[in-house]
């Protein structure tokens, strides 16, 4: 089993839609929703992940007769996304990252505000005095 895991190569946009799916069966609207991406594109990276054997679908009962399909992580999905959020010690980098894409993507929208960049200046201080204490 063990052998499967370690050829299995899960992208950052999986790993969102497996922890999305992880406690609670969804459709794929609420699932692109949540990880904002086009539902077509969700629909693609859902069937990668559901012919890896990581995600299931489940058909729910529906309005008028007609069956939601929800889909469910596996056992198998929930053991590969914990050993992507926690192989060697990454969460701090993908939290980081995380931090600089919102960085970035709220410098991008507001470059020219004096407030901004204090608030960006301090949220730096913090984290690297987070950073700094936790070690």
């Amino acid at each position: 089993m063990e052998n499967i895991y370690n050829k299995a190569t899960v992208s950052k946009w999986e790993i969102l839609i497996l922890k999305s799916i992880r406690s609670k069966a969804k459709t794929e609207k609420k699932i692109a929703k949540d990880v904002s991406l086009n539902i077509s594109i969700v629909s693609q990276l859902i069937t990668n992940l559901m012919m890896q054997g990581f995600v299931e679908r489940i058909r729910m009962p529906g309005f008028h007769f007609s069956p939601k399909e929800c889909f469910n992580a596996t056992i198998e999905g929930v053991e590969i996304l914990e050993k992507s959020v926690n192989h060697n010690g990454e969460i701090w980098n993908q939290i980081m990252s995380l931090f600089r894409d919102r960085r970035k993507k709220i410098s991008d929208e507001y470059s020219g505000s004096l407030l901004l960049n204090l608030a960006v200046g301090s949220i730096k201080t913090s984290i690297k005095l987070a950073q700094f204490i936790l070690k």
